[in-house]
C-alpha cells in the first residue's frame, strides 16, 4: 500500500511539473532528440555490421569452395559432350 500512495503522489508531482514547466521540458526533449537519433543510429549500423559479418563466409572456406568443386553424382551428365561440343 505504501508504494502505491508513493507511486500515485510521484504521477501527481510529476504531472504538475510537466504543466508548470511545459516550456523547460520541450527544451530538454528537442536537446535529446538528435541524440537518441545518433545513439540508435549507431546501435543499428553495428547490429548490420555484426550480422553481415556472420553471414559472410571465412577465408578458408571461401577458399576451399573455390579450389574444389563439389563431387559429381553418378546420375549427373556432364555440359559437355561428344555429341554437342564444338
Amino acid at each position: 500500500m505504501t508504494y502505491i500512495l508513493i507511486g500515485l503522489s510521484s504521477i501527481a508531482l510529476g504531472l504538475w511539473g510537466l504543466s508548470v514547466w511545459w516550456y523547460s521540458v520541450m527544451e530538454v526533449l528537442r536537446g535529446l532528440a538528435p541524440l537518441l537519433l545518433i545513439a540508435f543510429g549507431l546501435v543499428a549500423m553495428m547490429a548490420g555490421v555484426k550480422r553481415n559479418r556472420r553471414r559472410q563466409p571465412a577465408d578458408k572456406d571461401l577458399l576451399q569452395t573455390l579450389e574444389a568443386p563439389p563431387p559429381m553424382s553418378d546420375d549427373a551428365e556432364p555440359l559437355l559432350t561428344e555429341d554437342n561440343s564444338r
